[in-house]
């Protein structure tokens, strides 16, 4: 800020809370001031960018090539499973952990049964086929399809269609390998 001599001496008479104020030696303490006002607005932009990328749902993950599509041995094993929020400081919902977690056992190279934590005799028989980059999951009683998407050999993105936008992308259950 540029102020005409006319100007200083209007915010010197001003007092308190004037933008500008008579230092003890008579410079002006105009830097001050503006280190100040610069330093709420990084405050205030700090809170406000947290709170929008806290909402920011993920973006569309790379896929691995560690790992083949629609092949039924690579998901066998057991799985953690969480749910991730889009509320900053609200913890991830788990819904499987590795102590209670989900089973899966290949029955074919195409073919895999899912169990629920808990559940040992009956789960649900899965037909694989690769589409879109990941893996389309049929259940044998004609329900709706789901699709897993590899992110790395221990995890994949698990979502209940399979996404066509980039807003879709952004919900994924997270499939995490326990053993």
């Amino acid at each position: 800020m540029n102020l005409r001599t006319g100007d200083r001496e209007k915010f010197l008479r001003a007092g308190p809370g004037s933008e500008m104020r008579q230092c003890r030696d008579g410079r002006k303490e105009r830097h001050e001031m503006m280190a100040k006002h610069l330093a709420l607005a990084v405050v205030a932009l700090a809170l406000a960018t947290s709170g929008v990328s806290a909402l920011t749902p993920f973006p569309k993950p790379e896929p691995t090539d560690d790992v083949a599509n629609a092949n039924a041995h690579a998901f066998a094993g057991s799985w953690a499973i969480r749910n991730p929020t889009m509320t900053m400081g609200e913890p991830d919902h788990s819904l499987a952990i590795c102590s209670l977690p989900i089973r899966i056992e290949a029955t074919g190279d195409k073919t895999m049964i899912y169990y629920q934590p808990g559940e040992t005799r009956s789960g649900t028989i899965l037909t694989l086929r690769a589409i879109e980059g990941g893996t389309l999951w049929t259940p044998d009683d004609d329900s709706d399809s789901d699709f897993a998407f590899w992110v790395s050999r221990d995890a994949f993105y698990f979502y209940d269609d399979v996404p066509t936008q980039d807003a879709e992308w952004g919900h994924p259950y997270i499939f995490t390998r326990c053993d």
